[in-house]
């Protein structure tokens, strides 16, 4: 025998009036009662963990955490109390005669485990006290000490506590009447301490954001466990509804890498306080000012992000879409299995399509409640042979072929239409349409009130998302928004978009808190807690505050029996497993299914991963977790209540016990039942579904050993290709790519052909859909039957890729005229015109009409004929309404003409361009670009200004500014060459919103290089010192693959030094650049080498005009310079020719010349000339002195 103290909870329960029973009845009917009474204490008792130490004629002592310690003990001591007291007042016999009076206390006592001593097997102050509160209860009541209380105040409540005096105390007990159980737990957060200061910068932000009517970015980094979260819900607890401050949250998932824009859905659902829908959406645009049909393109841009299509009659949008992704209403599931609960239902099935009519889907992971009399069981889903084995059971004898169809049905059902065609709404979109919809949609909800957007666990985000929220956080959006965002460290080392804007985001990086505010917060968690102990948790815990958290929980899930050492886990890893070891089975078990799901879950969800579980069984493991605050139950939807895991680092720790098998298993039997569920709004969930394949697939490839893949490749390759095909069409070009590719490791046959034509057209123009056209153009080779039409296509598009949508010729002309012929071979036997003159098209972007300068005479008759084609197809795509093709023939005719000299050709033909209807984005910014461009060359800078204005006035709202990056520049250059310049600086703000917003894309940033290079002129010009550095910088950003002449030419530039700059005779230099240096060395006065002034060949009499400048400055002919001067400015290049004045009269001293350009200078405020003719008057003056 051996005695030890012990915490345990007593539960004393007593009849009120037992003595009067003995008068009323025979001792053996009181007997008889009794013991109805003992037997429903049995029953209650002992399976909630209790120890009945005794009956005491009509007292009932149990003691829980005798036996066996559980952290809830006095959880299960109230649960107990409550069930026996209700289970009295139930009792159709006791309830007429019984009323119990229940008291329950906390506390410690002497045990003893010797078996054969039965009575007093504890002893203890808590005995006494226990009794005394069951004596001072009521009838009908439960007395609970404070104690008790205190430590299930979490799930039980309490009526206002009062004093009682007990027999043999000398100070009154302050006790608590049990109202009854929570039902929500409550969740105490922790308390906050330290990050004051922190909680003041954000607190700064939310007024400057209100005060600028801007947003603001706050950054708020640190490792797991750190106090971020926490962090975030002091600061919206300290807003005051006189604010009027709307929040909402967009949690980022575990693997949100792969799902693109998922968390605005929960989002947008928060700010609009419903799932998103179109007609909601339209609304608010119109009322925004926006005429119905831009109304509905907006709306369906944002709808297109989120995968929701309502122009799809077969699409709904009723699922709740602040739930987690899949979660079933219980009633839909029901209804769903329900048909083949019917056995006469069943009975009429004789093959798969009498079932599909029969029931929607079939859950391949539901498993049944358990049988009862009142409902005939449902099919179980979770394994094949138990659902034949119901089906049998109920007269439907269908075999296990039937069967095995049954399982795959469902997917090749709801991925049929792809193998179709791709239609043409799946093709790349251009995303900054989709984000500028966005930026649209919070300027008009934030109207109303200023929003506080929390991005959580944002290092777990697409890329996607990322730029998304650059755009959106930019301060072209005129809103007041603070966005506030979470992550750990590695988010800092990603390419975010808005990095380097210092003036809108505010990092705050927060630092481990010090030893004695961790136990300042340890003290406040648990006031009885040791000082040893706290001392060593907050050294041990290195100032994480979760740690010690986890660590305080670890102490108290210990036996804590007096005297033992405590053994404290080193790391958060090892305390986590450590908890995880105190688990029962059934809620290990859970947990882990439930971490591969989602950090977030519905009840239904829980449901179908419980493995069979009873709502009761279910309820307990769940209350249990919530206890153990492994899970946390959100606040609302009773109805469907939705847990998370308490933090993130437990999802993740738990989901690594899990084996690779077993992941990989879980993956693909949550993906199979995704496409059931979803199988009326597939789109909305198609990412999560792609997202477990993937894993399944992923994890079955990691194994030495080879493992078998444990879904169907084949429709997992569907799952994945609509992923792919939809994650293009809402912009989202990476996981585009990344889904599809899969897609095609997964396919057979033929089908690869088809999916690496999806994925090239899935994506911008680029290496990566280049690449995809020729493996698919290599798959069709390989296949014995190469339909010809297919390779006439893939050739076709090949040929486009590397030609007119490829910054330099991927082809030789030779290599060129090869592929046509063989598509044009090919054409011949597919009788298709439309794609024949396609073909025939691709050869005026052939490679020997590009870079090359100047024009020989054999090309220029090339050149001609090359145009007539194009002319030629023009006619036929307008005769056929071929739009996009008839854009393609313009182009070509318009480029052909520039190389002829034949500008106003080339201006009508894209001018042309512009009236063609329904344009795909693409065109539509290649076309605009082109106008300017070609009145730009033309000389017609004020056209060229005009056409920018414009276009700026008129865009749609799916045209977004950002992609007008070359007009922008276009118009800055203009606005420099012909005087403008208090317009271009107005362009620089027009810039600087495109250069913000494009960070991500460094094509549309070059292009932007331009525009910069005259802002840098002009700041050079105007003397303004603090932009000149700025603007370097970005054009060397901007830049980077333009080699090493630019950088030469702008540190030459900058520091007024031509002798910085070196020329490389075998280096060809463009027409842009060209000008560029004439200006610069014209007005230094300094002849450029004739190798390199032969090779300028420039297209109008103005650039021209640039080069006579520089022969006459070669030759050293004042005569000559001035009416080279003067032609300049004939042509509009006011402000070269008033500077060209200067150098001539610095030459010569004619101050007539100066004359000539003071008036100019002073109006365009260049001072830099200026000086030069203050110096060039000074020195005449004292020449003449």
């Amino acid at each position: 025998m051996s005695e030890e103290r012990k915490l345990v909870t007593i539960l004393f329960a007593d009849v009120v009036g037992s003595t009067a029973l003995g008068e009323m009845f025979d001792a053996e009917d009181v007997r008889a009662l009794m013991n109805r009474y003992y037997d429903h204490a049995r029953r209650i008792i002992v399976p909630r963990g209790g120890t009945l130490e005794k009956f005491i004629g009509d007292a009932v002592m149990a003691i829980f955490g005798l036996s066996q310690v559980h952290d809830d003990d006095p959880e299960r001591a109230l649960a107990s109390a409550l069930a026996l007291r209700d289970a009295i007042a139930q009792d159709e016999i006791l309830n007429r005669h019984f009323n119990l009076r229940i008291g329950v206390n906390t506390g410690v006592v002497v045990a003893t485990n010797n078996p054969d001593r039965l009575d007093f097997l504890v002893t203890g102050d808590a005995v006494n006290v226990s009794a005394r509160l069951q004596q001072g209860a009521t009838p009908g009541e439960i007395l609970v000490s404070e104690r008790t209380a205190q430590a299930a105040r979490s799930a039980y409540s309490f009526h206002e506590s009062r004093l009682l005096q007990a027999k043999g105390k000398q100070v009154p007990l302050t006790v608590f009447p049990l109202e009854g159980r929570r039902s929500t737990c409550l969740i105490e957060r922790p308390p906050f301490v330290g990050r004051l200061e922190d909680l003041l910068q954000l607190k700064l932000l939310r007024l400057q954001v209100v005060k600028e009517q801007h947003p603001q970015v706050a950054q708020i980094i640190a490792p797991a466990g750190t106090g971020k979260t926490r962090l975030i819900e002091e600061f919206l607890a300290h807003l005051q509804p006189s604010e009027g401050f709307k929040v909402a949250f967009a949690p980022c998932l575990p693997y949100g890498q792969t799902l693109t824009y998922w968390p605005m859905r929960g989002l947008l659902s928060r700010l609009l306080g419903q799932a998103p829908e179109k007609g909601l959406l339209q609304t608010i645009f119109r009322q925004g000012g926006f005429s119905n049909h831009d109304s509905e393109r907006l709306a369906d841009l944002i709808l297109l992000t989120l995968g929701i299509d309502e122009n799809d009659p077969s699409v709904s949008t009723k699922q709740d879409t602040l739930s987690v992704p899949f979660e079933p209403k219980q009633t839909e599931l029901h209804n769903r299995l329900s048909w083949l609960s019917d056995k006469e239902n069943l009975k009429k099935v004789t093959s798969l399509n009498d079932l599909k009519r029969g029931v929607k889907i079939i859950n391949p992971l539901a498993v049944p409640p358990r049988p009862s009399p009142a409902s005939p069981p449902l099919p179980p889903g979770m394994q094949s042979r138990q659902l034949l084995e119901s089906l049998k059971v109920h007269g439907a004898d269908i075999g296990t072929a039937l069967l095995e169809q049954i399982l795959t049905s469902v997917s090749e059902n709801l991925y049929q239409t792809l193998n179709e065609i791709v239609p043409s709404q799946f093709l790349a979109t251009n995303r900054e349409s989709l984000f500028e919809a966005w930026r649209i949609l919070l300027e008009l909800l934030a109207q109303k009130s200023p929003h506080i957007l929390v991005f959580e666990d944002l290092h777990w985000a697409s890329d996607a998302l990322f730029d998304l929220i650059a755009y959106l956080s930019q301060r072209r959006t005129k809103a007041p928004i603070l966005f506030l965002v979470i992550g750990r460290p590695e988010l800092l080392e990603k390419n975010l978009a808005w990095q380097g804007r210092q003036h809108t985001v505010k990092t705050l990086l927060l630092q481990p808190l010090p030893s004695q505010e961790i136990q300042r917060l340890l003290l406040k968690r648990h006031p009885e807690l040791p000082e040893s102990i706290s001392h060593e948790i907050a050294e041990r815990s290195g100032g994480n505050p979760f740690f010690a958290l986890e660590l305080l929980h670890v102490t108290r899930e210990q036996s804590q029996h007096d005297g033992q050492e405590l053994a404290l886990p080193d790391t958060i890893h090892a305390t986590i497993l450590a908890r995880l070891d105190q688990l029962l089975p059934l809620e290990r078990m859970l947990l882990q299914r439930a971490s591969v799901v989602n950090r977030t879950l519905s009840y239904q969800t829980l449901q179908v991963l419980s493995d069979g579980l009873s709502d009761e069984e279910l309820h307990q493991v769940l209350e249990s977790l919530q206890r153990r605050e492994m899970l946390v139950q959100l606040q609302g939807g009773q109805d469907s209540p939705q847990y998370v895991f308490r933090h993130a680092l437990i999802r993740d720790i738990v989901y690594g016990t899990l084996s690779r098998t077993e992941r990989a298993r879980l993956h693909s039997q949550i993906a199979l039942w995704l496409e059931a569920l979803a199988s009326d709004h597939l789109d909305e969930y198609i990412e999560l579904i792609a997202y477990h394949y993937r894993e399944a697939f992923q994890l079955s490839r990691q194994s030495v050993v080879p493992q078998p893949l444990p879904f169907n490749s084949e429709h997992a390759a569907l799952a994945l290709e609509r992923a792919g095909l939809i994650a293009g069409r809402a912009g989202s070009y990476s996981e585009a790519r990344q889904n599809l590719q899969l897609a095609i490791e997964l396919a057979s046959g033929t089908e690869p052909i088809r999916l690496y034509e999806e994925l090239a057209e899935s994506l911008p123009y680029g290496e990566t859909s280049f690449h995809a056209y020729q493996k698919a153009l290599d798959c069709w080779r390989a296949d014995e039957k190469r339909e010809p039409l297919t390779g006439a296509r893939l050739l076709r598009k090949i040929l486009m890729a590397g030609s007119r949508h490829s910054h330099f010729p991927k082809f030789s002309s030779e290599q060129e005229e090869s592929m046509r012929s063989e598509a044009l071979a090919l054409v011949e036997d597919a009788h298709d015109q439309d794609e024949r003159w396609r073909i025939l098209l691709t050869s005026c972007f052939d490679a020997r009409f590009r870079h090359t300068q100047p024009v020989s005479d054999s090309q220029l008759l090339l050149i001609q004929e090359k145009r007539e084609l194009a002319r030629q197809a023009v006619d036929y795509f307008e005769r056929v309404s071929s739009w996009e093709a008839l854009s393609e023939a313009l182009d070509a005719y318009g480029c052909l003409s520039t190389l002829l000299d034949d500008l106003p050709e080339a201006l009508e033909a894209q001018q042309r361009r512009l009236t063609i209807p329904n344009l795909p984005i693409g065109e539509w910014e290649d076309v605009v670009s082109s106008v300017s461009y070609c009145f730009l060359v033309m000389g017609r800078y004020h056209d060229c200004l005009t056409h920018a204005r414009q276009t700026f006035a008129n865009l749609k709202p799916d045209q977004p500014l950002a992609r007008l990056g070359r007009v922008t520049s276009d118009a800055a250059r203009a606005a420099y060459f012909c005087g403008e310049w208090d317009e271009l600086e107005q362009l620089a703000s027009t810039l600087d919103e495109i250069y913000e917003c494009m960070r991500y894309d460094q094509s549309v940033q070059s292009q932007l290089v331009q525009g910069y290079h005259a802002l840098l002129l002009l700041a050079l010009a105007r003397e303004n010192h603090d932009q000149i550095p700025v603007l370097t910088a970005k054009i060397q950003a901007s830049a980077p693959m333009l080699g090493t002449h630019l950088i030469d030419y702008l540190a030459a530039l900058v520091q007024e030094d031509v002798k910085l700059f070196s020329f490389d005779a075998s280096s060809y230099m463009g027409e842009k650049f060209s000008i560029a240096l004439l200006l610069f060395f014209n007005e230094h006065r300094q002849p450029l080498p004739a190798e390199t002034l032969a090779k300028f060949n420039l297209s109008n009499e103005g650039n021209r005009s640039l080069k006579e400048i520089a022969m006459a400055i070669q030759a050293n002919d004042n005569l000559r310079l001035a009416c080279a001067i003067d032609a300049v400015e004939a042509a509009s290049l006011v402000p070269h020719a008033a500077r060209m004045r200067v150098v001539l009269a610095e030459q010569n001293g004619d101050m007539h010349q100066l004359q000539l350009a003071r008036p100019v200078l002073e109006h365009l405020g260049d001072r830099q000339f200026l000086r030069r003719l203050k110096a060039v008057i000074e020195k005449s003056v004292a020449q003449r002195d």
